[in-house]
């Protein structure tokens, strides 16, 4: 005598509801980190573009013929600049050292986006940096 065997296909059907979900829980997280690494390179293009803005300013602070510039953090466009930094950019700051006339190293830094806590006591302390030195000859 035969016996039937009862409720194998309910068991086949869960097992693949369960591996369908799984294979959706890690495309999500894995367009979650694609959207993370996509906002943090725009943050890296920004800071590098207002670098560049900095170093400009320097470079064409200098008189015809002269190997020196003026001193950048004296003026009102480095105020104005670090302003646009910290509006720019999440936590963003910006310096360059003061009294410099023949290179300049632009830092600037801010906040990255982490997907972990940012405020509270538990805030996630790291922090992305961009350094770039314009020097003259």
């Amino acid at each position: 005598m035969k016996r039937r065997q009862t409720g194998i296909t309910l068991i086949d059907v869960m097992v693949a509801i369960l591996l369908l979900a799984v294979g959706i829980l890690g495309m999500v997280a894995l367009q979650a980190v694609t959207v993370q690494n996509s906002v943090n390179a725009e943050y890296r293009a920004t800071a590098a573009l207002l670098a560049d803005e900095l170093t400009s300013y320097f470079i064409g602070s200098a008189t015809n013929g002269s190997n020196t510039a003026v001193d950048v953090t004296t003026t009102t466009f480095y105020t104005n600049w670090k302003t646009k930094v910290a509006n720019l950019l999440p936590s963003g700051t910006g310096s360059a050292p003061a009294g410099s006339t023949t290179s300049l190293t632009v830092t600037i830094t801010w906040q990255p986006v982490t997907g972990k806590v940012t405020s509270g006591p538990n805030v996630n302390s790291g922090t992305d940096q961009y350094v770039t030195t314009v020097s003259w000859p």
